[in-house]
């Protein structure tokens, strides 16, 4: 992965194997995550959420908007806020690497029947708002790729450092005692979850929905 010639979700196959050997599946779930996207009722790492700008078209009285930057009052609730500054990329990455290959920018799409409340909260004038997104950029989503990528490399480093070369995806824990393999453990779970800032499956949030290409 250092050299650029091994894509993040080939590198995160290779570290679910190496993982594999520990036999402690919540060392597992965020690769599983990575790779199979995340569940509705995950909690997702801070940097697959992503700021936005919500964009949309409405009318003006007699005049049509297309595609116009919407501002909104102070006064507005956080929780309208969050929905329409916040992107929440639960997609796995082989989707999130398909999404990019285009020209295109994308986002979310607002819901229909949240359009009358933001049309209440706007900052600009408008008659009707007729559909909502909020805009994230290509840049943004390849940061994903970048932390992914990060991480998994520090945990290999760790794992070659105790272990060895890793070439043969194996490693030998019976080289290690209990005590230095909870210490290996609990380094690479600190690795992975930033401390424990990233709690999958916790807590039940809403999916705002899949992302996809914003015209």
């Amino acid at each position: 992965m250092a050299s650029g010639k091994v894509s993040v979700d080939i590198g995160l196959k290779q570290l679910k194997v190496l993982l594999t050997e520990f036999d402690k599946p919540e060392m597992l779930k965020w690769v599983n995550a990575e790779l199979q996207g995340y569940d509705d009722e995950d909690d997702l790492p801070e940097y697959r959420i992503i700021a936005g700008n919500l964009v949309g078209n409405f009318l003006n009285y007699y005049t049509k908007c297309t595609h116009i930057g919407i501002p909104l009052m102070s006064n507005a609730p956080e929780e309208m806020v969050e929905l329409c500054t916040q992107v929440k990329l639960y997609d796995s990455l082989p989707a999130l690497k398909t999404l990019i290959e285009g020209d295109k920018e994308f986002g979310r799409q607002i819901n229909s029947s949240y359009l009358p409340y933001i049309q209440q909260f706007s900052a600009i004038s408008m008659t009707a708002l007729l559909s909502a997104v909020v805009e994230i950029s290509q840049t943004q989503v390849k940061n994903v790729f970048s932390r992914v990528e990060n991480t998994v490399l520090d945990v290999l480093l760790l794992l070659e450092k105790q272990f060895g070369n890793l070439d043969d995806l194996d490693i030998d824990l019976s080289s290690k005692n209990n005590e230095e393999i909870r210490y290996i453990t609990n380094d690479i779970m600190v690795l992975i979850y930033n401390d424990n800032s990233i709690s999958i499956g916790d807590n039940n949030k809403m999916k705002d929905t899949s992302i996809s290409t914003s015209k």
